[in-house]
């Protein structure tokens, strides 16, 4: 009975590596703060993109240039939904976060956004 059991071991770690000859594992490369300057995720590596630092944590009604927001392949993102306060003031919280890129993807800070916080990964191939 533990030779069958040994044996089916042995066809299933055979039958993983048949199936999934390269898989990947990803392995801790960094911690990056990301500011205005646009920045590229490097091949071999992904990002995961966990919060922004802002300064502003209320102002009056939101628009396109006092929402916090982030540049994603050239695309402005707002990551921070305002919330009515009260006689017109707006507090921000942060939405849609964490999130990931892929290699060749671009990043920046854009209007009231100080920092991007980033954890960069090197995707490795498990052997």
């Amino acid at each position: 009975m533990l030779r069958l059991i040994l044996n089916l071991i042995l066809l299933m770690s055979i039958s993983v590596n048949t199936i999934y000859p390269q898989s990947k594992i990803l392995q801790f490369n960094c911690v990056k703060l990301i500011t205005t300057t646009v920045e590229t995720v490097p091949a071999g590596k992904v990002w995961k993109v966990e919060s922004i630092f802002t300064d502003q944590a209320s102002a009056g009604s939101p628009s396109e240039t006092t929402t916090p927001a982030i540049l994603v392949n050239g695309v402005k993102n707002y990551y921070i939904v305002p919330t009515p306060r009260g006689s017109g003031l707006f507090a921000y919280a942060p939405a849609g976060f964490p999130f990931w890129l892929p290699a060749g993807a671009t990043l920046a800070a854009s209007n009231k956004v100080k920092y991007v916080n980033v954890i960069e990964f090197n995707i490795v191939t498990n052997p």
